[in-house]
């Protein structure tokens, strides 16, 4: 089974995705930038060291910075939006689950415990937001809210589900 045929949407949080790949572009056009400033840097110099071929190294090198960046932002931008894109569903996969799971509990329906697939980032998260949402929330409780706990009633520790379960794909 395919990544994205797991998905009912090709982009799950589409701002976000978008935003941190016009970052990464965005860093990758500044290298650009400094690689053709480098390239510009290395040319003069050789340039002012070979006065016989100064004329010619002058001649070529607005040719040479031209072919250098036009290549350069050809193949990098392709391949950053889409590693960049691939790279955002680790991140944005599961903050679409949390933001779904704690909409669920929030209406208060009793969602399975929140899990994520084994690669995707922000595993620590889903288990904190697990231990939190599985205590009893207040108006399932039976006893007074602002009473102490007593031996009749549990502590909330006490009544907390496993941690996140890890689904492997």
């Amino acid at each position: 089974m395919s990544f994205i045929s797991q998905r009912k949407r090709v982009l799950i949080l589409p701002r976000l995705q978008w935003r941190l790949v016009a970052a990464f572009l965005s860093a990758a056009c500044i290298s650009t930038v400094v690689q053709m400033l480098l390239l510009n840097l290395a040319l003069t110099r050789l340039a002012d060291e070979n006065p016989v071929a100064r004329s010619a190294v002058v001649e070529a090198a607005p040719d040479i910075l031209w072919t250098q960046i036009l290549l350069t932002f050809g193949l990098m931008v392709p391949l950053v939006i889409a590693v960049g894109l691939l790279e955002t569903f680790r991140v944005a996969g599961p903050l679409h689950k949390f933001e779904t799971y704690l909409k669920d509990v929030i209406a208060d329906r009793d969602p399975e415990p929140c899990t994520l697939r084994q690669d995707d980032e922000l595993q620590d998260l889903c288990r904190l937001i697990n231990a939190a949402t599985q205590t009893p929330r207040p108006a399932a409780r039976t006893t007074d809210e602002d009473a102490p706990p007593t031996a009749e009633a549990p502590s909330l520790v006490a009544t907390r589900r496993a941690p996140a379960t890890v689904v492997l794909d």
